[in-house]
């Protein structure tokens, strides 16, 4: 039942996680005594959300009294009817634990299949969706009373993960479903059922549930899945190919911890080692990395394209946007008025392209500048523009041409920079606070500098991203710390951040006297 929509390959290759899944976890164990934990994931395509409510699924399979059901919106219709029959079938397919999903999508099968205290309401629910002129409003409020209803009958607990949630909003446009979210938000109350929803458009998914005029405003606890970090990465490209820690890191670095293209680039290093036995090095990683960027056929440059075809696919002024990426994608970090100058529009135009481009999630926007959320789709981009595509088994020639320019283009951005502002930190904190510094990794355990002075350890956290540290960071540090050999001793923690802190971070720091370093 579980291969249906998680193969062994995938659960073989899932990789920590560990505090996403202890959190679904407790939202069990707090069901189980009648009080509801309800969670919305969000975070960039192909980072892993699925993978966690799958995973999360695996484990509770076996699970009698609370019942955990995955439903992935995007494999639905956007036909309210057809919604709402797959949406009751597929929570008595998980409920029941059947082995065939079809036996529960059709009228007739369902029927049938359906466990038998709850045979009325199917009744009813399938004489509603044979009339001539379906009655939408009833046909919503039916469905989504539907997981408790089962529950009650049947004496359980059930956990509904709603995977791509914002696929929801499609039903909307039809006739007599505008308020397909007030009608949800009614029904999610009851003791007996919670819910997870998780998706990838992130600004979507946050509108959703963090802005005031939405139903669900408030109701479920947000938490992004970001990519991994270098110890998740290591394990992850181990699981894939033999190779010493360099090669790991290197491939972290190149694919800023996207855990998909970190699964990309090692899959495609283990073919070239296999089919060329070539010495698995930095150089056929990065040979490894220009074949997956610039092949069609290669995970990576589908999944750019899907992204960058299906994001201008929904967006309003698709041809100006592409314009407007070409631009961003040679030149990132332009303010707004030097976007509209290169391509001859407007302010006002240029603020409409570039608020749409931030809806999609392509782009955002620090201080009156413009970036690229993904850099490997960046990077992508600047070639296809010129129409540069290879075979996947390209001529040496060809490939060592490429892989220099991926050396004087993408490298230097995305590892010796990193690495000489890693550098430079490291050195402007040693002469500030008299020390000698050093990277540390002991028992698994990971801090980015740490100094001993007066017989008190100095553990510095260093957030160099494009977005304020939040309190889940500060957490985490505090969490390292406590299962660290550090726990007991005379220590000092420092926190610093290039963009910042939110308040919640702000006041956690403050409590646990962790010291902000302002560079």
């Amino acid at each position: 039942m579980l291969n249906l929509i998680y193969s062994e390959y995938l659960q073989k290759l899932f990789t920590n996680r560990k505090k996403e899944l202890k959190l679904l976890e407790l939202l069990k164990e707090e069901l189980r005594n009648g009080k509801q934990i309800r969670v919305s994931f969000f975070g960039l395509r192909r980072t892993g959300k699925s993978l966690i409510l799958k995973e999360f699924l695996k484990k509770n399979l076996h699970e009698n009294d609370v019942r955990v059901v995955y439903l992935n919106f995007e494999e639905f219709t956007t036909n309210p009817e057809d919604f709402a029959l797959n949406y009751v079938g597929r929570i008595c397919f998980w409920v029941s634990k059947a082995k065939r999903i079809e036996d529960f999508t059709t009228h007739e099968n369902l029927l049938v299949n359906a466990p038998e205290e709850i045979r009325h309401e199917i009744l009813s629910l399938i004489t509603l969706l044979k009339e001539e002129r379906v009655n939408r409003t009833a046909l919503l409020n039916m469905t989504f009373s539907f997981p408790s209803l089962l529950a009650e009958k049947l004496n359980l607990k059930i956990i509904i993960l709603l995977d791509e949630f914002q696929k929801i909003l499609e039903i909307s446009k039809f006739r007599n479903c505008r308020n397909i979210l007030d009608i949800f938000r009614a029904k999610i109350e009851a003791n007996n059922v919670t819910y997870v929803i998780s998706g990838s458009a992130i600004s979507i998914m946050h509108n959703i549930v963090a802005d005031h005029a939405s139903p669900l405003f408030d109701q479920f606890k947000e938490e992004s899945i970001e990519n991994f970090d270098r110890i998740s990465a290591r394990e992850l490209v181990g699981k894939i190919i033999k190779c010493d820690l360099n090669i790991k890191d290197f491939i972290y670095s190149i694919s800023y911890g996207h855990p998909f293209y970190i699964n990309a680039i090692s899959t495609r290093v283990k073919i070239l080692n296999e089919i060329y036995d070539l010495k698995i090095n930095r150089e056929l990683v990065k040979k490894a990395f220009v074949i997956e960027l610039l092949s069609k056929k290669s995970e990576i440059y589908k999944h750019c394209e899907y992204i960058y075809d299906i994001s201008l696919e929904r967006a309003k002024y698709s041809n100006s946007l592409k314009g407007v990426l070409k631009i961003l994608a040679r030149n990132e970090g332009l303010n707004q008025s030097q976007v509209a100058r290169k391509l001859k529009v407007t302010q006002g135009a240029m603020r409409t392209y570039l608020n749409s481009l931030m809806n999609v999630d392509i782009i955002f926007e620090r201080d009156n500048k413009y970036f690229f959320k993904d850099k490997i789709l960046q990077y992508w981009l600047c070639y296809r523009e010129y129409g540069i595509e290879i075979s996947e088994f390209p001529k040496e020639k060809i490939i060592n041409a490429l892989v220099n320019e991926l050396e004087e283009k993408y490298l230097r951005a995305s590892t010796e920079l990193g690495k000489a502002k890693e550098y430079e930190l490291k050195d402007k904190l040693e002469k500030q606070f008299e020390l000698k510094l050093s990277n540390y990794l002991k028992d698994n355990i990971e801090f980015d500098l740490v100094g001993l002075k007066e017989n008190t350890h100095h553990i510095f956290e260093i957030k160099w991203r494009n977005k304020p540290v939040d309190y889940k960071d500060i957490k985490n540090f505090l969490d390292k710390i406590k299962k660290s050999e550090f726990k007991d001793k005379n220590k000092k923690l420092f926190f610093i951040s290039k963009s910042g802190f939110t308040k919640q971070a702000t006041d956690i720091l403050k409590k646990n006297e962790i010291e902000i370093i302002e560079m």
